[in-house]
């Protein structure tokens, strides 16, 4: 049997100590071994996800390693900028800058991550949030995609029902 809890489904099939129970609404610290840029990415994209409501204590590691290669995709397109897109190899032969490689491989990562938090077009629609209380004043609750049918219900004259949530 499948159950919904706080905006979440839960099964009852019997696992002690499951996902649910250690399940808990926050905001995680920035771990210490981010570097300057991946802070900066986690600071900046934070407060959008507690907005919305999608974030938890148990994200850390994931938001963590969104956060390092956005600064992986930076620092191999600044590299590119600096030293160009091509190097001469030990024959003198043109090839790609290293950093190409990198920077291709960080942005698949980045974009993988990404659609874990609904951070990509495609991916808006398949995250929701759990119920909690209102958004906070000028933030948009369907800014990651189907979060909230809020339209719906003020269309409908029952804008109460979402302020409960």
């Amino acid at each position: 049997m499948v159950r919904k809890v706080g905006g979440w489904r839960k099964s009852s099939g019997g696992h002690a100590g499951n996902f649910w129970d250690a399940y808990q609404l926050g905001t995680p610290d920035a771990p210490e071994y981010l570097c300057d840029l991946a802070l900066a990415e986690w600071n900046r994209i934070v407060p959008l996800l507690n907005a919305t409501r999608i974030l938890s204590l148990t994200h850390e590691k994931t938001l963590a390693a969104y956060c390092d290669c956005v600064a992986d995709v930076e620092i191999a397109s600044k590299e590119l900028t600096r030293d160009g897109q091509t190097i001469l190899d030990s024959t003198g032969k043109k090839i790609n800058h290293p950093a190409w490689e990198r920077k291709r491989d960080a942005r698949a990562q980045m974009l993988r991550y990404a659609s874990e938090f609904g951070l990509t077009p495609s991916a808006q629609s398949k995250v929701s949030v759990v119920a909690g209380p209102v958004l906070e004043e000028g933030i948009d609750p369907r800014i990651f995609g189907r979060l909230l049918r809020i339209d719906q219900l003020c269309a409908q004259g029952r804008a109460e029902v979402w302020r409960k949530l």
